[in-house]
């Protein structure tokens, strides 16, 4: 439950690409990718983070009467790097890393959540005005959830995998800069090794 509420929250969807780059061959284009997700705990879900940059706060709940505040911090890294093959095509790969970090209140215990993706690309380009361009691409990408704490590593991490589409407009204010807008679906999977039980398969879709 705790492992799928995180992932849940890892695959919201990516709106919005800021990247360096011409699309003539020759050029290379480095990306980065804004992420809207819940930072999720165990079984808690924190104020609104983000899956590109740094964030810090506190979680407090009520249990029974009893008041708890834990302190959390959250890093997100998501980017690509592609490498233009002819003109307006590019190949490359993209990067996911997420870390969150729970300090419980009154302890030294730390609950730690790891998120890592990596996976090839591949993106193309239509002129749309003199600013403008539409794209279509499509991707794969394999990494791991991992969910452990200060006091103990996770030695059964679950193996994620992805595949999917993407389409939008990239918006050129000079021939260096981009800002890409666009709507994707990707399917992931999830795979959970239970030990005797066997394995557990979750796929999500969207």
């Amino acid at each position: 439950m705790i492992k799928t509420t995180v992932l849940t929250a890892f695959l919201s969807l990516c709106a919005i690409q800021i990247a360096f780059a011409q699309t003539n061959q020759g050029s290379i284009m480095a990306g980065l990718h804004n992420f809207n997700a819940f930072a999720p705990g165990f079984n808690n879900p924190l104020a609104t983070s983000t899956m590109l940059g740094f964030a810090f706060g506190t979680l407090k709940s009520d249990f029974a009467g009893v008041k708890f505040e834990d302190e959390y911090t959250v890093i997100g890294i998501s980017g690509n790097f592609h490498y233009f093959m002819i003109n307006n095509l590019s190949a490359g790969v993209s990067m996911n890393y997420y870390g969150l970090n729970i300090k419980e209140q009154d302890s030294d215990f730390v609950s730690k959540t790891q998120i890592f993706m990596v996976g090839p690309e591949l993106r193309g380009f239509i002129s749309a005005g003199s600013k403008s361009k539409v794209y279509v691409g499509g991707g794969a990408g394999w990494g791991s959830l991992n969910i452990g704490s200060s006091e103990q590593e996770d030695d059964s991490p679950v193996k994620l995998s992805r595949y999917g589409g993407v389409a939008g407009i990239a918006f050129f204010p000079n021939e260096h800069f981009s800002i890409d807008l666009g709507l994707g679906y990707n399917v992931f999977t999830a795979t959970e090794d239970m030990g005797v039980l066997g394995k557990n398969k979750d796929t999500y879709s969207g």
